[in-house]
Parts: C-alpha cells; sequence; structure tokens
C-alpha cells in the first residue's frame, strides 16, 4: 500500500509484515504512547505507514482490540501475551488497565 492512497487521518501500522489501517485520531486519543509518536517530533508523525519494529502482532491486535470494542473481553492469555513485551510495557500495560481489565 502506498502512501498516496491513504488520506490524512489514516495510519497504516506494518507489524511482522502484515498492514492494518488505523484511524490516526483514534490512536493518538485513546494510546499515550501513540499520542507521542504523531504529536511528537518524531520522523513517524510526518509518515502515512509506520513500520513497528519489535512489536509482537497478536499483544497489538489485542490493544487495538481494546481501543476499538470497550466490550472486548482480555483474558489471562492475552494480558500475557501483552505483558511479555519487550518495549512498550508500560504503555500496553496502560491500556489493558484503562479498557481492558
Amino acid at each position: 500500500m502506498s502512501e498516496e492512497n491513504i488520506s490524512d487521518d489514516e495510519i497504516i501500522l506494518v507489524i511482522e509484515d502484515v498492514s492494518i489501517k488505523c484511524s490516526k485520531k483514534d490512536l493518538i486519543e485513546n494510546s499515550d504512547y501513540f499520542k507521542a509518536m504523531f504529536e511528537g517530533n518524531f520522523v513517524e508523525s510526518k509518515k502515512n505507514i509506520v513500520r513497528l519494529q519489535g512489536i509482537d502482532l497478536k499483544a497489538m491486535n489485542i490493544i487495538l482490540s481494546l481501543l476499538w470494542d470497550r466490550t472486548f473481553l482480555i483474558n489471562e492469555e492475552d494480558i500475557l501475551s501483552v505483558l511479555q513485551q519487550n518495549s512498550l510495557n508500560y504503555y500496553y500495560l496502560a491500556t489493558v488497565l484503562k479498557y481492558g481489565w
């Protein structure tokens, strides 16, 4: 997917070579991590396609599900998947606690 096919209010997150189309506004409003990334002085703030390195796809899908669907039920196995990440643990945990448990 090329950047010219993406509107300004959309973002493509690429995790483990899987592209996930998201609302940039929703990510910023619901995640301190994405707020810092897209509103801060980072390269990603100027891009519509962002490759996230070192992030587990399953864990990110859980986080995005919590952000998009407040009725999403998270189980202990999913919480462990999220917490086992080497990076972003604080942001993942904050989202799980805020929306999921």
